[in-house]
């Protein structure tokens, strides 16, 4: 079987209804289901000869096979359970299917050369589905070696820039590999990101009693179950976006108290903090017009917090997968620098897997077990309208360039 013409990209949710398995010959195997908007579709799976080479040299990924998602009981190895009635009104297992082509578009037949697993069953938590990003916070404190590689790092790149290294190739790979010895001394601690650009608000008038009203529906309600609400705070004029003025809060944990802080202590902090750029903005410039994007943040917890920290320092010769998704290209050599202040981040759709913890005083929270995006960059999340485009622009980025639909 070949694939149509169509190059494969992008990616959908298929909610999975009867696995038709081919043990003589595993390349003929499908899975009927449904997609999110309850279109009836068939899916082949057909990974690359390189995506299977990847995966032979790999300890810790597997190639993903019909025959394990539709595997059920105590034994089965990545499971995605199969029902007559699956769908978005009654889910069960969850798919996402990625780098789709067409096979039969007339009956509606696609391939696609990955797929990951987001919803096991019906007993799992359900994912989270949406425009967003992984937000990478890498903490700053470094022992003795890791600062004079941080040193080294620098004075590299200043004369790189200036014109004044004697062999600029070799000191920009000198330079990757100090930043992987520098990312590998570092506290890593990665998020989630769901925006919710559709819950979009704007205040006709910006006071602290304004911002306060219209940030505590969301960052109160998307705080549950280990789970942090919280909100960009966009400022533009017309349609380009201040940098310098647009903000974030996010509900935060007390960790000395261990309990989430409340509303009120929060916004205290952002007043103190962060506020007083944009209240004088909007007092004194008209065309100033503030925005609240709301967000769900999830976060990881050891094992996830592991997985993408090894990612980021085994960094050396390649730039990771995850910086260049979620990350602008122009910060992506500076992923040591904090991110959410210089707003360097990249949304797309994800969908983001979540498990439950099932004991200890956090039992029942839910965390980010892996996230994957499934369209091409959307823009900064900074300038993104209420529709889910990005209407705007960040005044340090260039306009976007357009936007990609996803194949079904």
């Amino acid at each position: 079987m070949q694939p149509g013409s169509s190059t494969p990209k992008g990616g959908f949710l298929l909610y999975p209804r009867a696995y038709h398995l081919d043990e003589s010959d595993p390349a003929r195997s499908f899975v009927d289901g449904v997609t999110r908007k309850g279109r009836e579709i068939r899916v082949h799976l057909q990974p690359t000869e390189e995506m299977a080479a990847a995966v032979r040299d790999s300890s810790s990924k597997t190639l993903p096979d019909l025959a394990r998602f539709a595997q059920s009981g105590r034994r089965a190895k990545n499971p995605c359970a199969a029902s007559a009635d699956n769908g978005p009104d009654a889910p069960c297992g969850i798919l996402l299917i990625e780098q789709v082509f067409e096979i039969d578009r007339a009956n509606n037949v696609w391939g696609g050369r990955w797929a990951s697993v987001l919803r096991a069953g019906p007993e799992d938590a359900m994912p989270a589905i949406g425009i967003g990003y992984l937000e990478m916070n890498v903490f700053s404190r470094l022992n003795e070696e890791a600062s004079v590689a941080s040193e080294e790092m620098c004075r590299i790149r200043q004369a790189i820039d200036a014109g004044t290294h004697p062999a600029p190739i070799e000191g920009e790979e000198r330079i990757s590999a100090l930043r992987a010895q520098v990312l590998g001394a570092q506290t890593k601690r990665f998020t989630g990101v769901i925006l919710r650009p559709h819950e979009s608000l704007y205040l006709p008038v910006v006071t602290p009693e304004a911002l306060a009203g219209a940030l505590r529906g969301p960052l109160e309600h998307y705080t549950r179950r280990g789970m942090y609400g919280g909100a960009l705070i966009r400022v533009r004029r017309d349609l380009v976006v201040d940098s310098k003025l647009s903000t974030q809060i996010d509900m935060q944990y007390h960790a000395a108290e261990r309990r989430v802080k409340s509303f009120d202590e929060v916004f205290a902090d952002f007043l103190r903090y962060q506020a007083k750029g944009l209240l004088a903005a909007a007092r004194r410039d008209a065309n100033v017009v503030v925005e609240i994007i709301p967000m769900l943040r999830i976060n990881c917890a050891k094992h996830g917090n592991e997985r993408y920290g090894n990612e980021l320092a085994r960094s050396a010769t390649a730039t990771p997968k995850i910086v260049k998704t979620f990350v602008d290209r122009e910060h992506q050599q500076s992923i040591l620098t904090e991110l959410r202040r210089t707003k360097g981040y990249l949304a797309s759709q994800v969908a983001i897997r979540v498990a439950e913890i099932y004991d200890g005083e956090s039992a029942g929270n839910l965390i980010l077990s892996s996230i994957h995006a499934f369209s091409p960059a959307i823009g900064n999340p900074y300038e993104i309208d209420p529709t889910g485009r990005a209407a705007y622009t960040l005044d340090t980025r260039k306009p976007p360039a357009g936007h990609t639909q996803n194949a079904a």
